[in-house]
Order: structure tokens, then sequence, then C-alpha cells
């Protein structure tokens, strides 16, 4: 089966520019479990971030990552 759609991944970014562990998955559907899989592995092997900045100071700062999957037949 094929799957067209997009896994919407929540994680914070902390001070540092680090990727926090606790990365959270909202999906289009419950159809692609190894989307949702791939989508946590792709956020939590990033690289480092610039991290936000307030007043002057880095501060963390909530991300959501739309992530699109989509299939071709071949």
């Amino acid at each position: 089966e094929k799957y067209n759609g997009y896994e919407y991944v929540n994680f914070t970014i902390n001070a540092d520019g680090s990727v926090d562990s606790n990365v959270e998955v909202m999906s289009d559907s419950d159809l692609c479990p190894s989307c949702t899989d791939a989508a946590i592995s792709l956020v939590r092997d990033m690289p480092d971030w610039q991290p936000a900045i307030r007043n002057g100071r880095p501060v963390a700062t909530e991300i959501t990552l739309p992530i699109n999957f989509r299939f071709f037949n071949e």
C-alpha cells in the first residue's frame, strides 16, 4: 500500500542548539508506521541548529516540522 501524506514532528531546539530527545509525531493518518519511525529518526539525527535568540541570549524553542512522504509507482 502506498502512502502519501505528512508527518508533523514536534521537538525542541535547546539553548545550546541541540535537538531535545523528546520528539513527538502527529500524523495525517495511522497508515504508515514506518514513515513515523523515519520522521523521528530524521529529527533525532539532525546536526545542531542555531538556537533562537531572545534579548541577546540563546533560548530553547519549540519547532513543528512538516515532513512530506510521497511514494511513486515504479
